[in-house]
């Protein structure tokens, strides 16, 4: 939780050669409340407020209205020079208009990105302090790879509630290479309750590694010793772009912070391929584990790994490499 306490302050501002008599006001300003605000700072404040509620529509609209000003304008005075001067100061006035939605649209994005890290940062601060609010008894992961190497991700987790104060779920995901940000930006990921209940509030920052972190906020604090449910979907463009369109063997790993008494992750390949795969983390003698690949009811080919007791903080997984 964000919250912030802007300081007070005071602008002066000092304009050469341009002093008034003693007694007078300036007409270019107004008093509100014993304090003078310039009316040309409100007036683009307010303006800028405007455009950035209206967006790319209320530009429109607003281009509209001058250039409807300025026809009338110069069908009044007449003349060519008229007409190019309206064309020059609409021009002028829809480029200062999209530098101040741009402008403005990127700091509301930076002040948001500021926002996200710190509720992820207190978030973690919780949850080192507190230990991990859930066990993890089911983890249910299938990966839809398309031809392209993007994928749609659907975990399905069912957990026991160890903390009576478990408001939120942390998670994080992330491609083994290393994807470039503009790929990463349309990343989608919703969380929902249950097997496809209601969408839970989530709040997403990315972490040095180019992983995603994600935590998504329960309604209320799940009672201990109950099973709760989640879902999530993650669909992530270009997460799987090495195996798929540069053909290189690519690593598709599990890693948990706590015991896990059992995991399915499944990677279905698209329409007419089929992989070559390595254990990571796993001898093929291990009981614990079970690696399977085989056609599914559409006829596109999963490999499938199945495990069972999965130690804290132990890395496994497999390497895919497409024949």
């Amino acid at each position: 939780m964000n919250f912030m306490h802007p300081a007070n302050g005071l602008l002066f501002s000092i304009v050469a050669g341009s002093e008034l008599p003693l007694g007078m006001v300036d007409p270019a300003k107004r008093r509100l409340g014993g304090q003078e605000a310039p009316v040309l700072s409100d007036f683009l404040s307010d303006f800028e407020k405007y455009v950035l509620r209206a967006g790319l529509s209320g530009l429109v609209d607003v281009v509209l209205g001058l250039l409807a000003f300025g026809s009338v304008l110069a069908a009044l005075l007449g003349g060519p020079a008229v007409k190019a001067a309206a064309v020059v100061v609409v021009i002028l006035i829809l480029l200062a208009l999209f530098a101040m939605l741009i402008s403005g649209r990127n700091r509301v994005r930076d002040e948001l990105s500021r926002n996200r890290r710190l509720v992820a940062h207190y978030c973690n601060v919780i949850q080192r302090t507190r230990g991990a609010p859930l066990h993890i008894k089911m983890w249910d992961d299938v990966t839809v790879i398309d031809a392209r190497g993007g994928a749609v991700e659907t975990v399905k987790v069912v957990a026991r509630v160890d903390d009576e104060e478990t408001h939120f779920y942390r998670f994080r995901i992330g491609p083994a290479w290393d994807q470039p940000a503009r790929q990463r930006a349309n990343v989608v990921c919703v969380v929902r309750g249950g097997n496809g209940g209601p969408q839970y509030d989530t709040t997403t920052s990315w972490l040095a590694d180019g992983r995603m972190e994600v935590h998504a906020h329960l309604p209320s604090p799940a009672k201990v010793g109950v099973d709760l449910r989640i879902m999530l979907i993650i669909t992530w463009p270009g997460m799987c772009e090495p195996l798929m369109t540069k053909r290189v063997a690519d690593n598709y790993l599990l890693h948990f912070a706590q015991d896990v008494d059992a995991v399915r992750y499944v990677m279905v390949l698209p329409e007419g391929e089929t992989a070559l795969y390595e254990r990571i983390g796993f001898e093929k003698e291990d009981r614990r584990y079970r690696v399977r690949m085989a056609k599914n009811s559409a006829g596109l080919v999963e490999v499938s790994l199945i495990a069972r007791d999965v130690p804290a903080k132990h890395k496994f997984g497999l390497r895919l490499e497409l024949r």
